[in-house]
């Protein structure tokens, strides 16, 4: 094919296209960080890597870069024939018991702590033969010091830069590592500080004594807490059936025919009771009435019965000329009518008084 042929560059180029390519699609496996790389310029690319698919590693994939190995474990490629149901079950299984992987991988000691000083052999590689003799002579001031010095401060600065990488990711990885230490002891003194109180009880001067507590009483008191864990489970599986078997079939049409006439029954019971009280009002009132009406009647007649005795008796003194004199019979017909009108309004307050008690009977 094309990628075998011997024109590496025009492979290189249409890999890189195939690659770049929306069917494509790339994972950045490896890592690589600027600290762990030498001051020796290197390739972008990785060194030859190995692949091992061992049962125990896995399918391992191993490279080399900067001063340090990279390794990275990859899926494993998939083989035609599909597993059976017992080896399926063993993985799945396999998968639940594995170990808990590490929440970041351990520190490796960048190669440039133990990198040789590239001062060393600076004269012998950038210092032409001819120009040595001079090193030993007093300092002048010419192009090929200058060129000399630059050359020095590239060499160093480029050592010096990947050193002062390194210490400072080693710094952060100290203060991250202080940090979790110091939360670690406080969880860890929290955590002893619940001992003591669970192991320990208050006394009655209101100071905590420390051991007083028995292994039976914190027995007791675990058991207390595993009932009540028990009865907390009963309760939430009951109210858990109990909204299961609300959900059941939906209503037939002969129940919601039922329930409609239910609703509709009690609609008209509660018109019919705000009727009822609406006229026990209506009747408390016309008797309210009736009888200060009879009260007002009685009294009319009292003073017409009085009036009446009063003119019946014959008058001490003075001519009968200076008196009114009203017949006997009107006076008794007048008192008829007033005592007639007066048993009337007693039968209609007397009517009205049972029929409110009758109301009142049926409303209780």
């Amino acid at each position: 094919t094309e990628l075998e042929s011997e024109d590496t560059s025009g492979s290189a180029f249409r890999l890189n296209v195939l690659c770049d390519g929306s069917i494509a699609l790339r994972e950045l496996i490896i890592q690589m960080n600027e600290n762990e790389i030498s001051a020796t310029d290197e390739p972008n690319h990785l060194s030859t890597s190995l692949v091992f698919s061992d049962y125990d590693l896995g399918y391992l994939l191993l490279t080399y870069r900067g001063s340090s190995p990279q390794a990275a474990i990859l899926d494993e490629p998939l083989h035609a024939s599909l597993p059976s149901i017992s080896d399926s079950s063993r993985l799945e299984h396999d998968a639940y018991t594995q170990l808990i992987k590490p929440r970041r991988a351990p520190y490796q000691v960048p190669a440039i702590f133990y990198a040789e000083n590239p001062l060393g052999n600076f004269i012998e590689e950038n210092v032409p033969h001819r120009h040595r003799a001079s090193l030993r002579e007093q300092v002048r001031l010419s192009p090929a010091t200058l060129d000399l010095v630059a050359a020095a401060h590239r060499v160093l600065s480029t050592h010096t830069g990947a050193l002062e990488r390194a210490a400072a990711d080693l710094f952060r990885r100290c203060e991250r590592l202080r940090g979790e230490m110091r939360e670690q002891l406080e969880r860890i003194a929290s955590i002893a500080e619940r001992i003591k109180n669970v192991s320990s009880t208050i006394g009655e001067d209101g100071q905590r004594k420390e051991g007083s507590r028995s292994e039976e009483a914190l027995s007791r008191r675990l058991e207390t807490a595993k009932a009540r864990q028990e009865q907390l489970v009963q309760r939430y599986n009951g109210l858990k059936n109990k909204i299961s078997k609300l959900g059941g079939r939906p209503l037939s049409e002969k129940e919601k025919a039922w329930v409609v006439e239910v609703d509709s029954l009690a609609n008209s019971i509660e018109r019919a009771e705000t009727k009822e009280d609406e006229q026990a009002e209506t009747l408390r009132q016309r008797l309210e009435t009736a009888k200060s009406l009879a009260t007002e009647l009685l009294a009319e007649v009292k003073r017409v019965a009085a009036e009446a005795s009063t003119a019946a008796e014959p008058p001490p003194t003075g001519s009968p000329s200076t008196q009114p004199k009203i017949p006997p019979k009107l006076q008794r017909a007048k008192i008829a009518d007033a005592m007639k009108m007066v048993e009337r309004e007693s039968a209609v307050i007397e009517a009205i008084t049972s029929r409110l008690e009758r109301l009142n009977a049926s409303v209780s």
